[in-house]
C-alpha cells in the first residue's frame, strides 16, 4: 500500500550557506540525496534548474520565504521534481544562510486526493456525531462554537471569550455551583493549556431549556511560542458514568500529555520482552530533552507542554512497529526497540529521532533551539536483563549529555566502563577504558619544545616524521618562498607549489593563530575554488595548514596532510599542531629564511 502521509512527501530540510554547502541536514535529506550533496547541493540539481534556484534564493532578504520547482538527482541517480521551499536566515555569527525544505511533487499530488477523499469521509462521520465543536484563535481572541454539516460549518456563537463567558454568567446558562469551573476553562483557553478537560452543568447547548452535564476538552496548536490557537470539543455526557466509552485499562497505562506508555507500563513492557529471550538484537533507549527547565523558563510550561507531546510522536513515527515507547517522568522517554539487524540499523533509527527532534521547531523563532541527548544498550551484547540495560542506557545517556549534548551514544563497556549501581558520576566515565598511548600528545609536544632548546642543530626529518605518526597524517610539508615550492617533506609526496594557498579567497581562512583547517576539501568548492583544484591535484583531501610569516609578511605554509583521505580534525589535535606548526616556523626564520641553514637539515633531495 503506497505511504499516502505528509512524512512520505518530505524530502528533508537543509541549511546552507551563501555558497550553497551544507552545514546541517535531517536524516531524511541525506537519506534521500545521498552523499553527493553532503557539500554543494547544487551538485544534484539538474543543470537546467539550477540558475532558477540560485536567482531565487539570491532575490530573498534576511526573513523572507519563497518556493520554486526544480529537478534533482536522488541517491539512486534518478531526477525527481520537488517543490523546494526557501527562506533567507541568518547563521549564530550573523552570516546569511538559507533554510530549505524539499518536497516531492508527485507525492504531493497523491496526497491531495488522498486527503480530499478523507476530509469527505471525516466531515460524513462528524455530522452524524452529536459533539459540539470550538476553536478559538489567541490573535484575534475570538471564539466559535460551530457543527459539521457535511460540507458546511454551522456556526452557532461567534464572539470574543470574554463576552461569552459573561453572557453564560448574565443568563444563568451555568450551574452556579459550576462557575469556578467556567473561569478555569475559559483561563485554560486563554492561555492556551496545551491540554485539558473541565466537566460542568450548564445549558448553553440547548439554549436554556434544560441543563446537561458536558464535558470539555481542549488542545493548544502552536504556530509560534507565542501565537496559536485552541481546538476542541463539548459533549454531554452522563452525569453518572462521565465519561463515553473509556477503555481504561488502556488509559491507566497511558501518560496523559504524551499519549505514550507511562513508566509502570513501558518498564513492564520491556522486562516481557527481555524475559522472553528474543533472537534478535533488541535495545533499552533513553532520550532526554536537553536543558528542558531552561526552555520552560523561557517560554513557558505550556510551551514545554507542546515540545513533549511533539517529541513522543516523532519517537511514534520513527519505530514504528518495531517497539514501544513511553515517558518515564519529566522530559525523559524510554524506548524498546526489537528487532534491530545491526548496530547500523541502530544507528539509522537513533539519528532520525535526534535530527528530526532538532529540526521540529527550527521554524518557530530564531533564537528556540530543542535538542535531545540519546543513550542506548543492546539485548544480548551489553546484558541480559532490563536493570542492567537500563544503567547501560543511563551512563551511555550521561555521555552524551556530558560530552556536548544533541547527540547519540551506544553502550560499550570497552569505551565507556562497566555502569555500575549507586555509584557517583564523574568527568571519568567520559574516558573510562580508553587506551592510552605510550605518549599522549601533550606531552609529545612538551618534550619536542624541550629537546629543540637543548639542540643547536635539529633533524628536522625526524622531528617531522615523529610529528606525522603521533598525529596520523600521511604527509607534512614545508611550502617556502620564494617559489612556494615544498623545500622539506615527510610522507606522502607534493608537485606542485602552494602559492595558491597565500592567495585570496583562500588565505581569508587563516585566523589570527595563522591556522587554517581544512576537514574537507568540498567544502572550498564554489568559496575557492582555485584552492580547491590545488588540493584536489594533490590528493590531499585533508589538512590542517600553518602560515609562516617573517618580518610581517607571509613566506610559506607548512601543511599537515591528509591524503585520499579526509576526517574531521579534532579541537585538541588542532591545537597541539597549531604549537608545532609555530615551533617549525620558527626554526624556518632562524635557519632558512635567515640564510643560517648550515646543520640544519637538508633540502628535498
Amino acid at each position: 500500500m503506497q505511504d499516502l502521509t505528509q512524512k512520505a512527501c518530505s524530502v528533508g530540510r537543509v541549511t546552507v550557506d551563501k555558497q550553497y554547502h551544507m552545514r546541517e541536514a535531517d536524516a531524511d535529506f541525506l537519506d534521500f540525496f545521498g552523499n553527493d550533496v553532503i557539500y554543494s547541493i547544487l551538485r544534484t540539481m539538474h543543470p537546467d534548474d539550477a540558475d532558477l534556484f540560485c536567482a531565487t534564493t539570491e532575490s530573498l532578504r534576511i526573513g523572507e520565504r519563497d518556493r520554486c520547482i526544480l529537478r534533482a538527482r536522488n541517491a539512486d541517480g534518478v531526477y525527481v521534481r520537488l517543490l523546494v521551499t526557501i527562506q533567507a536566515s541568518s547563521d549564530k555569527d550573523g552570516s546569511l544562510c538559507y533554510r530549505l525544505t524539499f518536497r516531492d511533487v508527485f507525492r504531493m499530488d497523491a496526497l491531495l486526493l488522498h486527503h480530499e477523499h478523507e476530509n469527505r469521509v471525516y466531515r460524513h462521520l462528524l455530522t452524524m456525531m452529536r459533539d459540539v465543536c470550538f476553536a478559538y484563535r489567541m490573535g484575534s481572541r475570538q471564539l466559535i462554537i460551530y457543527q459539521f454539516d457535511c460540507f458546511r460549518d454551522i456556526i452557532l456563537l461567534r464572539s470574543t471569550l470574554s463576552e461569552w463567558q459573561q453572557q453564560l454568567k448574565n443568563e444563568h446558562l451555568v450551574d452556579r455551583g459550576d462557575l469556578g469551573v467556567l473561569s478555569a476553562l475559559c483561563k485554560d483557553i486563554e492561555n492556551g493549556t496545551y491540554r485539558f478537560q473541565h466537566e460542568l452543568d450548564a445549558s448553553f447547548l440547548s439554549g436554556g431549556v434544560r441543563m446537561e452535564h458536558i464535558s470539555v476538552q481542549g488542545i493548544t496548536l502552536w504556530d509560534s511560542p507565542e501565537d496559536g490557537s485552541v481546538i476542541g470539543t463539548i459533549s454531554v455526557i452522563h452525569p453518572k458514568s462521565k465519561a463515553k466509552d473509556i477503555n481504561l485499562t488502556l488509559e491507566t497505562n497511558r501518560d496523559s500529555l504524551t499519549e505514550l506508555l507511562n513508566k509502570q507500563a513501558i518498564v513492564s513492557y520491556a522486562k516481557s520482552q527481555i524475559a522472553a529471550k528474543p533472537k534478535g538484537l533488541l535495545s533499552v533507549v533513553l532520550v532526554d530533552v536537553d536543558d528542558f527547565k531552561d526552555l520552560t523558563d523561557r517560554y513557558g510550561h505550556m510551551f514545554g507542554d507542546e515540545v513533549l507531546y511533539t517529541i513522543s510522536h516523532i519517537i511514534k513515527a520513527e519505530i514504528g512497529r518495531r517497539g514501544m515507547a513511553g515517558r518515564i517522568g519529566g522530559s525523559i522517554f524510554q524506548i524498546v526497540l526489537e528487532d534491530i539487524r545491526d548496530e547500523t540499523d541502530l544507528r539509522g533509527i537513533l539519528r532520525a529521532i535526534r535530527t528530526k527532534i532538532e529540526w521540529a521547531f527550527v521554524e518557530r523563532k530564531k533564537s528556540l533551539k530543542v535538542t535531545c541527548s540519546i543513550g542506548a544498550a543492546c539485548y544480548p551484547i551489553d546484558a541480559d536483563n532490563y536493570d542492567a540495560l537500563f544503567m547501560q542506557a543511563d551512563k551511555a545517556l550521561y555521555i552524551a549529555s556530558a560530552k556536548g549534548k544533541n547527540r547519540y551514544v551506544i553502550y560499550d563497556v570497552n569505551k565507556h566502563g562497566e555502569a555500575l549501581p549507586n555509584r557517583e558520576r564523574s568527568v571519568a566515565d567520559l574516558y573510562a577504558n580508553v587506551p592510552k598511548p605510550t605518549q599522549s600528545k601533550a606531552g609529545f609536544v612538551a618534550d619536542t619544545a624541550r629537546s629543540l632548546l637543548r639542540e643547536e642543530a635539529p633533524d628536522l626529518f625526524s622531528l617531522m616524521q615523529n610529528i606525522g605518526e603521533q598525529f596520523g597524517v600521511d604527509g607534512i610539508h614545508i611550502f617556502a618562498a620564494p617559489e612556494q615550492k615544498a623545500v622539506y617533506s615527510w610522507g606522502h609526496p607534493v608537485n606542485g607549489n602552494a602559492a595558491v594557498l597565500l592567495e585570496e579567497p583562500f588565505a581569508r581562512g587563516f585566523g589570527e593563530d595563522s591556522v587554517c583547517v581544512v576537514d574537507n576539501i568540498n567544502a572550498l568548492e564554489n568559496v575557492a575554488d582555485d584552492a580547491y583544484r590545488w588540493f584536489a591535484a594533490e590528493n590531499m583531501l585533508g589538512a590542517v595548514l600553518y602560515r609562516m610569516m617573517c618580518s610581517g609578511k607571509p613566506m610559506g605554509v607548512i601543511a599537515f596532510g591528509l591524503f585520499g583521505r579526509f576526517r574531521k580534525w579534532s579541537t585538541l589535535d588542532v591545537n597541539h599542531l597549531t604549537v608545532l606548526g609555530g615551533i617549525l616556523a620558527a626554526l624556518m626564520e632562524k635557519y632558512y629564511f635567515s640564510q643560517e641553514s648550515e646543520g640544519f637539515l637538508r633540502q628535498n633531495d
